[in-house]
Parts: structure tokens; C-alpha cells; sequence
């Protein structure tokens, strides 16, 4: 199950890269376009790329943290306390 939502914090982490924002968020305010989410995305589009960022760089740290081996050493092994193989 830790390896699922890797792969999910991992991929949602890359669509919410900054770079990827000069095309997700206007493609995702036309698709709202005409609710009050659509109006909202536009008008306060610095807070949508530093919640963005922010979520970019969490969503890939906590992913590779569950997909790495000492994301997924159960408790209490050598793995978990930071021995290296």
C-alpha cells in the first residue's frame, strides 16, 4: 500500500511541478471556466504556484521517502534507524 501512494504523491508532485503550471492551470481554469473555482484559480494565480510549489516539492520528498527501502523497513529494523547496507 506505501508503494501505491509513492507512486500517486509521486505523480500528482510532478503535474504540480511549476514549470507544468504555464499549462495545467490554464487547461484547468478553462475546464472550471465559469464557476466561482475557475474565477478564483485566475485571480489569485501567485497563491496557486506557491501552494503548487510547495505541494511539488513535499509531494516528491514524502514519495521517494516511501518508495526508497528506508520508507519501507518495517519498525524497528536496522533500516529504520539509518544503518546503510
Amino acid at each position: 500500500m506505501a508503494r501505491i501512494a509513492g507512486y500517486v504523491l509521486m505523480a500528482t508532485g510532478f503535474l504540480a511541478c511549476p514549470c507544468h503550471l504555464v499549462f495545467t492551470l490554464p487547461l484547468l481554469a478553462a475546464a472550471l471556466g465559469g464557476t466561482a473555482l475557475g474565477v478564483a484559480l485566475l485571480e489569485n494565480s501567485s497563491l496557486v504556484l506557491g501552494l503548487a510549489t510547495a505541494y511539488f516539492v513535499v509531494g516528491l520528498g514524502l514519495g521517494l521517502r516511501m518508495l526508497s527501502r528506508r520508507g519501507l523497513a518495517p519498525k524497528g529494523s536496522s533500516r529504520s534507524v539509518g544503518y546503510t547496507d
